[in-house]
């Protein structure tokens, strides 16, 4: 998969909200491919919206992920503007994928309810920079999608 890496505009400053959701682009991409992957290893999905609820699983671990990354990086309030943005972006992306098969509704709600349930749970688990997510955070996340 491809991903571009640098900005058109290289001469100005990006903010926090701009990032994000140029990552939240990235992830979701990320996001989608897995799920490509995952059937072109006998994963059976049915439906596009099966797809999309599996989507959603990847775009929670890595949120969660992506604040775990940040965690000491950025102050707590900048932190907490990245990833709620992200999350956002990630979001928005979702519904419209949603309305594009479900037909208009609001979807965000749902899926802003399990995002947050699943940062709870998977902020009970250790994560490290230097080995990333624990074996019990990567097999819960297993067992959510």
């Amino acid at each position: 998969m491809r991903i571009r890496s640098k900005w058109s505009a290289k001469n100005r400053d990006r903010t926090p909200e701009e990032i994000a959701g140029v990552v939240g682009f990235i992830a979701w991409r990320i996001c989608a491919q897995a799920v490509l992957d995952l059937e072109n290893n006998d994963f059976q999905t049915d439906t596009q919206v099966q797809r999309l609820a599996i989507i959603w699983e990847f775009a929670a671990f890595l949120i969660h992920i992506t604040d775990r990354m940040m965690y000491g990086r950025m102050d707590e309030k900048e932190r907490n503007v990245f990833i709620s943005a992200m999350a956002k972006a990630m979001a928005q992306t979702m519904q419209d994928n949603m309305e594009d098969f479900l037909g208009n509704g609001e979807y965000k709600p749902d899926l802003i309810n399990t995002l947050n349930l699943r940062m709870n749970e998977y902020a009970k688990f250790s994560y490290s920079d230097e080995s990333g997510p624990s074996f019990p955070m990567l097999r819960y996340f297993g067992e959510s999608v």
